[in-house]
């Protein structure tokens, strides 16, 4: 030890002289090789409805995790929003993200970038969303297209005043319950017009929603409505005429369901009014309806299933976050889709626009709530089905419910013709993109 030492006394300035060469040596290499830094990324992100707000401060905290990727929201006007899509993607500057309905997935499936191999397993995606989001967002061949949001359904809105003065305690849960009530809840003059309906049921025109809750009683008994993978419907001519006369009798003045017609006012501003015990919509529509009318006694309720039914059918309403095919980097962008579909940040969301959650360990957290509990437990038996072209056939739906409704037309004839059109709808779409999927 005393040997050691006496070397370090003798040797002390040759061993300063050598940490400092060390030193130096170790500077200059790391000037030289400097660590390297994260490549700064930009991503465009298309939305409807949310406002900046929103998005603001989640790309913030997305941010604060990954400094190296910025996203630049815009807020795009909902009318144009398609066809601003479609030019955009043609002249490749589009966005890297956007938001697309649940319905237009199939439609789209041209223009979006997949789920990174890896990222995010298919257990994993199914055991954390709810059956429909697997059913919208995953293709033939199993690779994931996007992220929900939220997730909303077709509610039952009834005015809890009116169901008091028809001695009605709760809103119906079945089609024979409900058909009952609106006879007890529709009230007519000595002429027979109607002053006060049971429900907001049995046109388009004046019926929000009305396609909707016309291919949700297709659902409920058990069709598919489009079969891509056969490209034709399942639908036949017989029970489009059966399905299709259930909705509009509620619009036929010899039928015992009469409790709505062409004179009453849109469905939505009649039930604002008073003037409509039930119609079907969607949870968004409550705060539209509270500045509508504040004091108006009302709440929501699940929509009515078939008698003795096995299981419940509800009908999905979303939207997600996909990925551009165009995108440069989609791994960036995938990065943030899945980071915002993490428990926490997906409840912000939530919060910050006042919807239901699409992750199923979220539902209890929202079972109580008063507008979006009904929601929460529709969702486990959400479905959707495959909307080709979303627009054409909603106006295809809505154009024989009216020709029936008001126009008085043959019912067998308006169902045959409908069938007719939804086959060459579905042969002439040229999009089999999603379908190919699972051929390649």
């Amino acid at each position: 030890m005393s040997n050691f030492l006496s070397f370090l006394i003798k040797n002390k300035k040759l061993i300063i002289i050598g940490v400092l060469v060390i030193f130096a040596v170790v500077i200059v290499f790391g000037l030289r090789n400097p660590k390297p830094k994260q490549q700064k990324i930009d991503l465009t992100m298309w939305g409807i409805f949310d406002n900046s707000d929103v998005w603001r401060k989640l790309i913030g905290e997305f941010r604060g995790k990954y400094p190296n990727i910025n996203i630049h929201y815009i807020k795009k006007n909902f009318d144009t929003y398609e066809g601003d899509l479609i030019n955009s993607m043609a002249a490749e500057d589009g966005p890297d993200i956007f938001i697309i309905p649940n319905n237009w997935v199939v439609k789209h499936s041209d223009k979006l970038k997949p789920a990174p191999d890896g990222s995010i397993g298919l257990k994993q995606y199914q055991d954390t969303f709810v059956d429909a989001v697997f059913q919208d967002f995953v293709s033939p061949n199993k690779k994931i297209f996007g992220i929900p949001l939220y997730m909303n359904s077709l509610v039952l809105y009834w005015n809890k005043d009116l169901f008091a003065q028809a001695k009605i305690p709760n809103p119906p849960k079945t089609w024979k319950e409900f058909v009952n009530d609106v006879q007890f809840l529709t009230e007519k003059d000595e002429n027979g017009n109607i002053v006060q309906s049971g429900a907001a049921m049995g046109t388009a025109k004046n019926v929000n929603r009305a396609c909707d809750i016309l291919t949700l009683l297709m659902l409920q008994n058990g069709f598919k409505i489009i079969d891509l993978p056969h490209k034709k419907t399942d639908l036949n001519s017989d029970n489009f005429q059966k399905i299709l006369g259930f909705y509009t009798d509620f619009a036929n003045p010899n039928s015992q369901a009469y409790a709505w017609n062409m004179r009453q006012h849109y469905s939505i501003d009649a039930f604002a009014e008073g003037k409509v015990a039930m119609m079907f919509n969607y949870s968004y529509l409550v705060p539209i309806l509270r500045t509508k009318e504040p004091y108006l006694n009302f709440g929501l309720s699940a929509f009515p299933q078939l008698e003795n039914t096995q299981r419940k059918i509800y009908l999905a309403h979303y939207r997600g976050l996909v990925v551009s095919r165009h995108c440069q980097s989609p791994q960036a962008a995938w990065t943030f889709l899945l980071w915002l579909s993490q428990k926490q940040h997906s409840l912000e969301y939530l919060k910050l626009t006042q919807q239901a959650p699409a992750r199923r360990d979220l539902i209890p957290q929202f079972i109580q709530d008063l507008n979006l509990g009904v929601v929460a437990q529709e969702s486990i038996n959400a479905v959707s089905w495959t909307k080709i072209r979303p627009k054409a056939i909603e106006s295809l739906f809505n154009q024989s419910i009216d020709q029936a409704a008001i126009n008085h037309q043959s019912i067998s004839l308006i169902a045959d013709q409908a069938i007719h059109s939804l086959n060459l709808m579905i042969q002439n779409f040229k999009n089999y993109d999603w379908i190919n999927l699972g051929r390649k």
